[in-house]
């Protein structure tokens, strides 16, 4: 039998930079590809250099311009130059919206559709225009959870043939034990003291900030701060005004965007881990402290009951006193943290990067048959 070498390309704009959310998702979809296939032709479209090297057979193709001529000038070399047998786009609906040849989307989120004020109006304006053709014109659509899955069939009467459901996982340095050493330093870097809550992501509405912060204000124990990781997203001064509001300047930390083995580190120092999303597509945060060793409480919305399992409190989001006890709850009572921890850990193992690439490499597999 002969094999088939495959021509895949792939929008990988968003490996490049500061890596948080899509871009660490899709970053470590194209490694985890790497590693499983050494024969099939990758070509990464991006914006910036390619620093890492994926393999012989990956090759990047470079375009330095504006986001809108980006798009049309990519989607003009896909149609008329490279010509490849499948087109991956893991974060934009632009060009597949305009037609390509099998091609490939992954729809992480809909938020832009059920909840559009607590998002960027472009990112709004974009989707709502490009997405819905992207849906029409592509072969497959990829959702990492059910919950998107059945949010697109609802919202856009897609057949559910089209649609396949691929998790993510998460990153495997963040189930090595850190070092005491680096603890001790990660510690003294950002000057933490002994017990802290940790909550990661970017300081934009959707992450419900605001009723963790009146959360940890009824908690009332200062000795145990609370440590916000993420850089600075839309209407993020809202966040800090009602630190202000509610005195709470010495009780919370602002970090801002941290390095990955930083952030391991945080995980594992953290006390318990806290993540009140209104909405997620997947919600990679909660899944890398369990993997951590962390207690997790996070939101029963969306995804999130997918990714945290029973190894988790689930919370309404919405319910700022909820929120407040099962924090209470999480840092007083040992026996239940540490079942947390360990039911944490074997939820955690159910992800793995290559399996989410096996998955994806099957879908393109399975179009050119």
């Amino acid at each position: 039998m002969v094999f088939q070498i495959m021509r895949i390309a792939i929008d990988a704009r968003a490996i490049f930079g500061q890596r948080a959310g899509k871009g660490e998702y899709v970053y470590q979809i194209i490694k985890h590809l790497a590693k499983i296939d050494q024969k099939n032709q990758y070509f990464l479209y991006t914006r910036g250099n390619l620093s890492e090297n994926f393999g012989a057979n990956f090759s990047a193709r470079q375009l330095k311009l504006p986001s809108f001529f980006w798009h049309f000038f990519v989607w003009l070399d896909l149609k008329f130059r490279l010509k490849p047998d499948i087109y991956f786009a893991p974060t934009s609906y632009i060009i597949s919206s305009l037609g390509v040849k099998n091609s490939v989307i992954m729809v992480p989120d809909l938020v832009a559709f059920l909840f559009p004020k607590e998002h960027l109006p472009a990112a709004v304006f974009l989707e709502k225009i490009f997405l819905k053709k992207a849906l029409r014109k592509s072969r497959c659509v990829i959702t990492i959870s059910r919950s998107t899955r059945d949010d697109l069939i609802r919202l856009f009467s897609i057949l559910p043939d089209k649609i396949q459901v691929i998790y993510l996982a998460a990153d495997q340095g963040s189930k090595k034990k850190a070092s005491p050493v680096f603890l001790k330093k990660t510690r003294e870097k950002y000057n933490l003291p002994s017990r802290f809550i940790l909550s990661v992501g970017t300081l934009e509405p959707r992450k419900n900030l605001i009723r963790l912060l009146r959360a940890y204000r009824g908690l009332n124990m200062k000795e145990c701060v609370l440590v916000l990781v993420g850089k600075k997203g839309w209407h993020y001064q809202e966040i800090f005004r009602q630190v202000r509001d509610l005195n709470l300047e010495r009780c919370v930390r602002f970090l801002g965007y941290v390095p990955r083995e930083d952030l391991f580190a945080l995980y594992h120092l953290a006390q318990i881990f806290v993540y009140p999303s209104l909405y997620e597509g997947f919600g990679l945060p909660p899944l890398e402290a369990m993997n951590c060793g962390t207690a997790v409480i996070t939101s029963k919305t969306s995804s999130l009951p997918e990714v945290a399992g029973c190894a988790s409190i689930l919370v309404n989001p919405r319910n700022t006193e909820e929120l407040t006890r099962a924090m209470r709850l999480l840092l007083t009572n040992d026996i239940l943290r540490a079942k947390l921890v360990r039911l944490g850990k074997i939820q955690a193992k159910k992800f793995s990067w290559e399996k989410t690439a096996r998955e994806i490499y099957l879908c393109f597999k399975n179009l050119l048959k």
